[in-house]
């Protein structure tokens, strides 16, 4: 059965413009990991919903608004108060990439006590960094995305930056990187990424429907096969 959107049901859903391989492109001509996961199951369901990829920190106020979507979002405790979610489509496992002349051990968030740290401007990491933030354990940095914050890492701009290991893969394999850049050994957290929409969208049934046809393409392989392409793009770390 169709499920286009009611005249006021949201008809857009966001996602990020810049976090490849994840979810990047223009306006109009999105693409990435999680538009492909999503894209699959809104073609099953023969829904009309539309995906767009445009700045993060817009993609949230219009999420806000209740004016559509989002797909890549991180769970939190407030934003369960606000927000309605999908099961996860996928998991991100954020890591710290620091330089080898900076490189320092890290095993709790206390390890990061005073140091200069890149977070993407509009960005929510998950409970522990956001404890970490409210708290100003570190000193914060905020810039537009993974690379520029690559970017300022290799500058000497910041100490550490935290990025998912396949997002920084294929970012560090530019030129314009060099060796100097290194990933610490153990992860600060796991991220699983999930569709959302404002509670005031009312748009629980159609998640519901979503869940249940992502789990179908999920137990035919389907879905496994469009990580797997991702992965097998990515160079070598």
């Amino acid at each position: 059965m169709s499920l286009a959107c009611a005249k006021s049901d949201p008809e857009i859903v966001y996602i990020d413009n810049s976090y490849a391989p994840y979810m990047y492109g223009e306006v109009d001509y999105p693409l990435g990991l999680y538009k492909d996961l999503i894209q699959a199951s809104f073609n099953r369901m023969e829904s009309n919903i539309k995906i767009k990829a445009v700045p993060w920190k817009r993609a949230i106020k219009e999420v806000q608004k209740g004016r559509a979507g989002i797909a890549g979002l991180y769970k939190t405790k407030s934003r369960l108060k606000k927000h309605d979610f999908s099961i996860p489509i996928h998991s991100e496992k954020l890591f710290i990439y620091t330089t080898i002349k900076n490189t320092f051990t890290f095993n709790t968030m206390e390890d990061l006590r005073g140091k200069n740290v890149g977070l993407n401007l509009g960005w929510s990491y998950g409970d522990k960094i956001e404890f970490a933030r409210k708290t100003r354990l570190f000193r914060i940095f905020e810039v537009r995305d993974n690379k520029h914050g690559l970017l300022m890492l290799s500058r000497g701009r910041v100490e550490a930056v935290f990025i998912d290991r396949l997002s920084a893969t294929m970012i560090l394999s530019t030129s314009i990187f060099n060796d100097q850049i290194i990933s610490l050994p153990t992860p600060v957290t796991v991220n699983p990424a999930f569709l959302a929409f404002s509670k005031s969208s009312k748009m629980r049934g159609f998640l519901d429907q979503f869940n249940k046809t992502f789990i179908e393409l999920k137990l035919e392989g389907k879905i496994d096969d469009i990580i797997n392409s991702y992965l097998n793009q990515s160079p070598s770390n």
